[in-house]
C-alpha cells in the first residue's frame, strides 16, 4: 500500500497532506492524511466531463445552502463561510481531547516548545560577553 501511494505521488496523480493536532500538555497528534486525486486521472478515464458535472452540483448545493442560511438571519453568507462553519461543527461533534485523556501519554515527535526571547536575549548576553573578552 506505501509503495503503491509513493508511486502515485510519483507520477503526480496523488497528493497527500499530513494533518496534525497540537494537544493540551504540548505533544502533536498525527490526524487522518488528505489525500487528492487529481483530475487528470479522471480525464484518462473518459470521466472528466463527469467530474465537472458533480463539482458544479457540489458548487450549486453549497449555494443554495447559504442563500437558506441568508434568508433565515438577514446576513450574507459566503461558499467559504459555509465551509467553514461545517469544518467546525464537525469538530465539535467528535472531541478528540476527551478521547486524548483515556489514553497514555507517548513520546511527542515535535520539538519542545522553548521561550524564543529569553534564548535570543542569552545569545546576546554571550556575544557581548565575547566582544568584551576580545577588547580586553
Amino acid at each position: 500500500m506505501d509503495r503503491a501511494i509513493k508511486d502515485l505521488k510519483a507520477a503526480k496523480v496523488l497528493t497527500v497532506a499530513q494533518r496534525r493536532q497540537l494537544q493540551e500538555d504540548g505533544s502533536w497528534k498525527g490526524l487522518a492524511a488528505v489525500k487528492a486525486v487529481s483530475k487528470h486521472l479522471f480525464g484518462v478515464f473518459g470521466l472528466h466531463k463527469m467530474l465537472q458535472y458533480e463539482q458544479k452540483k457540489a458548487v450549486n448545493r453549497l449555494k443554495r445552502k447559504a442563500q437558506e442560511w441568508s434568508a433565515n438571519d438577514g446576513q450574507k453568507r459566503t461558499l467559504t463561510g459555509i465551509s467553514k462553519y461545517a469544518l467546525v461543527v464537525s469538530g465539535l461533534k467528535t472531541n478528540p481531547l476527551q478521547k486524548a485523556k483515556n489514553r497514555p501519554a507517548r513520546a511527542s515527535k515535535s520539538p519542545p516548545k522553548q521561550d524564543y526571547s529569553s534564548s535570543i536575549d542569552q545569545r546576546m548576553a554571550n556575544i557581548k560577553q565575547a566582544i568584551e573578552n576580545r577588547s580586553r
